[in-house]
């Protein structure tokens, strides 16, 4: 659901896995840092509310925008448009 609404959006996913799902792909740590970027959280405040240092943000970020083959424009994108998503979906499916 998540991949055709982004590809709808005109956002460019990897060719190989056809653009993973960023819950099914992303760690518990990277999914959270995903989701506060998805809120408009910049990095500073990020490593504030996890307790983890820029740099640990920093390559988190970078982890998150390799595993979805997104820029760091994009992955902003991505994860705004994922927060969308799933706080419109029923929690039970919000972490399927």
């Amino acid at each position: 659901m998540i991949t055709n609404l982004l590809q709808s959006r005109g956002v460019r996913l990897p060719a190989e896995g056809g653009g993973a799902d960023p819950r099914r792909t992303l760690r518990a740590r990277e999914l959270e840092v995903f989701e506060l970027i998805g809120r408009g959280m910049r990095t500073k405040e990020i490593g504030e509310r996890l307790g983890i240092s820029r740099h640990t943000v920093e390559s988190h970020r970078k982890a998150i925008a390799s595993k979805l083959g997104a820029s760091g424009a994009e992955l902003v994108r991505m994860a705004t448009i994922h927060n969308q998503t799933t706080l419109a979906q029923p929690k039970a499916e919000a972490r399927l």
